[in-house]
């Protein structure tokens, strides 16, 4: 790989335990290294999420109870014609439940999920779970990423952004959104310093956990976290 990047998360308390790029530079000679190396990939790098974005797509579904996880869907035996583009899964599968759709990361499965609870829903959870804008942690230079408004949604976009393409992400959001699931549905403020304090511990300023907001009900996290663990 030309990077990489690892982040350490309480999801509880929205607190960065760790957070790492590679490459990465020594700050004693910071006139030696490339401004490659100085950039913070977790929070300035956009990609596309790919298949972790199904996460968020069933949690909107099942929040808004468009499914039951014991609904079948045809996955169309892993070839699938939507609006002249064909889409397809990485292995053929029939008929699944919507259960069984994630835990094998079946594309045509959750395409056909997400269009059960239509585009403007959809939408409304990708904002909700923190993407397209800064989280922010209070890091220089934060992408907001891409989520391009309903306006600006192709005819492919129902087949695309649900399987995490045609949308633009940042491991720090990312972080926090898996983060929100963990902690029953509600988004944490991803956060670096928890206090600051003089030589002698007399605490300057002190840092809080911050809710963001509540994304899913708790027994809607639960229910995902258990698809997750399939």
């Amino acid at each position: 790989a030309k990077g990489a990047t690892v982040i350490v998360m309480d999801p509880y308390t929205g607190e960065i335990l760790a957070l790492a790029n590679r490459p990465s530079y020594d700050l004693n000679d910071i006139n030696a290294s490339s401004r490659e190396e100085r950039r913070n990939r977790a929070i300035t790098d956009i990609f596309e999420p790919g298949s972790v974005f199904k996460i968020f797509t069933a949690s909107a579904v099942l929040e808004e109870k468009a499914l039951r996880l014991t609904d079948v869907l045809d996955c169309e035996n892993g070839r699938y014609n939507f609006g002249g583009h064909v889409l397809n899964d990485h292995r053929p599968h029939g008929r699944l439940s919507f259960q069984e759709v994630i835990e094998v990361s079946s594309n045509i499965g959750t395409v056909k999920a997400a269009m059960k609870l239509g585009k403007e829903k959809f939408h409304k959870y990708i904002r909700a779970f923190g993407f397209g804008v800064q989280t922010g942690i209070g890091l220089p230079g934060e992408a907001r990423g891409l989520v391009r408004p309903l306006s600006e949604w192709s005819g492919y976009s129902m087949s695309s952004i649900p399987m995490g393409q045609e949308i633009g992400v940042t491991a720090i959001q990312l972080a926090a959104a898996v983060g929100a699931i963990a902690h029953d549905g509600v988004l944490m403020r991803p956060y670096l310093v928890r206090k600051i304090q003089r030589a002698g511990g007399t605490v300057i300023k002190e840092y809080k956990p911050t809710i963001v907001r509540r994304v899913i009900s708790d027994a809607t996290a639960a229910t995902v976290r258990e698809v997750m663990e399939g």
